[in-house]
């Protein structure tokens, strides 16, 4: 038969029954640390896709930026050859749309522009400069 305590800490219980409660709370914080564990890996986790489908979308925009850009460079490249000094707004215009036919070309009083490209006119309708936006 066990024996009763009387000491401060037996309070009149047994020691048999003090070690069973005592041996329950460890579990019990094992128990707390696993869920908030688990907690902060579904977090982590949900963090972690989302930067990488960030990175995924920022990529590919940065691919189709440069996309565009390498066009507007191979619309210089094919049409540089054939300027000279002596043509005006209507013969470049003409020379980008026979060297381009599917590009959207704009064409204002003062410039010609397709894509970032922009061609920049005097009055006399000759070529000043060439820009980018």
């Amino acid at each position: 038969m066990p024996q009763l305590s009387a000491g401060p800490l037996g309070g009149g219980k047994n020691n048999r029954g003090n070690m069973e409660q005592d041996s329950t709370k460890p579990k019990n914080k094992w128990k707390w640390a696993f869920y908030i564990l688990l907690i902060v890996l579904i977090i982590s986790n949900v963090l972690l896709f989302y930067g990488i489908v960030d990175q995924a979308v920022t990529i590919t925009y940065i691919q189709q930026g440069m996309q565009s850009t390498e066009d507007d460079l191979l619309v210089l490249k094919n049409l540089i050859p054939q300027l000279t000094r002596d043509q005006n707004k209507k013969d470049i215009c003409f020379l980008l749309r026979k060297s381009n036919p599917k590009s959207f070309i704009v064409e204002t009083d003062s410039t010609i522009s397709v894509g970032q490209v922009k061609f920049i006119f005097d009055t006399n309708n000759k070529l000043i400069s060439i820009s980018n936006y």
